[in-house]
């Protein structure tokens, strides 16, 4: 029962996960249509910074604390206790050091403009590492519901102040719009915060009572102290945590940074550079990279069998698992990413009536193959004790990434597709090491032929419905509805085609 309990709650975070970046999609198409292009440039560059401090803050304390908690549950809540005061120190102190140095920070993001979206964000830094430490403790007493719960309202809440505050605030000015985009963070943090209170009163005495009587007989009831290596090795931990979690949000910061600068030198103006960051980084990456939920949802989910299957030492079953994971990666990426290249135009006008985009759709159009595969193979290379592997592809892919988009966003006339190369590089690269360090420990992890077949039929499958969707003309629907009806045959067809797939059915 208890491991029934256990799986109902990991599919119902699982589930909240899906429904959280679908909400956040949602809500990111009518921000960016009253932000438009410049705007939205503005904001990815306020919120590149917001998520560099929040990583930098968090780090690994929450998964430490989370580990700590499911071993010693008494000495997690002494942990948490401990965290609680220093979250609400360093996040103080940050938060109130944001808002008064928010002009010289501006000044160094590139835009004195963003003096208002500076100040936005210190509220968020003071709330979210409470909340994260609490979910940290919630997540070592498994209590998943709450956990997912929290997510949900936190992300309603902030798609949902955002929204408004950027409709009102945009009479005032693109600055105070952006301030008032960014000021959602701080509304969901919040939201969500005030609900895990709502779940630790309610709980409290099971807290403070259940918990300690259970852990710890052997020291006759006295309380458990926090030692030296308890500390140790939670510091541990939590510092190895933040070195894997912040390379992202540096990299992403660093690009906010780098690209508007050096798109100038390829002959832009401020607000050019700016509106070509815009339009990559937040309106074609927010297109893009949404078909990598499925594959998110689908190395979740393997995770688990995987690793189980080496621990029981059978190898062939889990190269058998792989084979069919890796094969459904291959094919859901190359049937999204023909998509992306083929509809970019609609997408654009559809979602953000803003034909711009198109052109960073169609450079990005491979990102759901890449990074598919790279979240698959990091997963299975983790059940396999490999743990550094993904890491090292990581910051390898980081760095040629930051230099592709450092020289090449710089030259004259190849400015816009040099950025979009410096995002593409990084998923390709970190692909490709996980790839083959997964292929030296297994060589037949992937069955090249049968893949290769499956992509050409698959490709040829997709070109003839985009063919009749392109050919067939209804004259008495809008022209509007007649696309999205076109986009959605092709879609279903790429689906029908990999579920019907007979040895990803039996794997399924």
């Amino acid at each position: 029962m208890g491991y029934s309990l256990l799986a109902k709650q990991m599919a119902f975070r699982l589930n909240a996960i899906v429904l959280v970046k679908v909400i956040g999609f949602l809500g990111r198409i009518p921000l960016y249509r009253i932000l438009g292009a410049e705007g939205v440039g503005l904001y990815q560059i306020a919120y590149s910074f917001y998520g560099l401090i929040f990583t930098a803050v968090t780090g690994g304390f929450p998964t430490a604390l989370a580990l700590t908690t499911s071993r010693n549950r008494d000495l997690g809540r002494r942990m948490f206790k401990v965290l609680l005061y220093f979250s609400l120190l360093l996040g103080g102190s940050l938060g109130f050091f944001i808002f008064l140095s928010a002009p010289h920070l501006a000044n160094a993001l590139g835009n004195p403009d963003l003096v208002f979206a500076v100040r936005c964000i210190s509220p968020a830094v003071c709330v979210v590492p409470l909340l994260f430490v609490m979910r940290g403790y919630l997540q070592g007493l498994e209590y998943y519901r709450s956990i997912a719960a929290s997510e949900l309202v936190e992300q309603a809440a902030r798609i949902a102040v955002l929204l408004v505050l950027t409709a009102l605030w945009s009479q005032y000015g693109m600055p105070a719009a952006v301030g008032g985009a960014v000021l959602g963070a701080f509304s969901g943090a919040s939201c969500a915060l005030l609900l895990l209170c709502a779940v630790f009163i309610y709980r409290s005495n099971h807290f403070t009572t259940n918990f300690t009587r259970k852990v710890n007989v052997s020291t006759n009831d006295h309380p458990v102290r926090i030692t030296r290596k308890d500390l140790m090795l939670f510091l541990g931990t939590a510092l190895a945590i933040s070195a894997t979690r912040i390379i992202v949000p540096l990299s992403d910061f660093l690009d906010s940074l780098i690209i508007p600068f050096r798109l100038q030198f390829s002959g832009l103006t401020y607000d050019e550079a700016v509106s070509v960051f815009g339009e990559i980084t937040g309106m074609a990456a927010t297109i893009v990279y949404l078909p990598t939920v499925f594959t998110a949802v689908l190395s979740y989910t393997i995770s688990t069998k995987a690793a189980a299957d080496w621990k029981d030492q059978n190898k062939e079953r889990f190269v058998k698992r792989s084979q069919m994971a890796m094969e459904m990666t291959w094919l859901w990426g190359i049937g999204t990413a023909m998509f992306l290249f083929f509809y970019a135009e609609p997408l654009s006008l559809i979602l953000f009536d803003h034909a711009g985009a198109a052109r960073g759709i169609r450079y990005l159009a491979l990102i759901p193959f890449f990074v598919g595969n790279r979240e698959l193979t990091t997963t299975l290379l983790w059940c396999v004790n490999l743990k550094r592997v993904p890491l090292n592809g990581l910051l390898l892919g980081v760095i040629i990434s930051l230099f592709a988009g450092f020289f090449l966003t710089a030259i004259p006339g190849f400015g816009y597709a040099g950025a979009a190369i410096g995002v593409v590089v990084l998923e390709i690269t970190a692909a490709c090491w996980n790839f083959i360090a997964l292929k030296k420990q297994f060589p037949s992890i992937i069955q090249s032929s049968a893949i290769v077949a499956e992509t050409l039929v698959l490709i040829l499958v997709f070109m003839l419905l985009y063919w009749l969707g392109r050919t067939i003309d209804i004259d008495f629907l809008p022209k509007t509805l007649h696309m999205l009806g076109t986009m959605a045959l092709s879609l279903i067809g790429i689906v029908l085609y990999i579920a019907r797939n007979k040895r990803i059915k039996s794997f399924v």
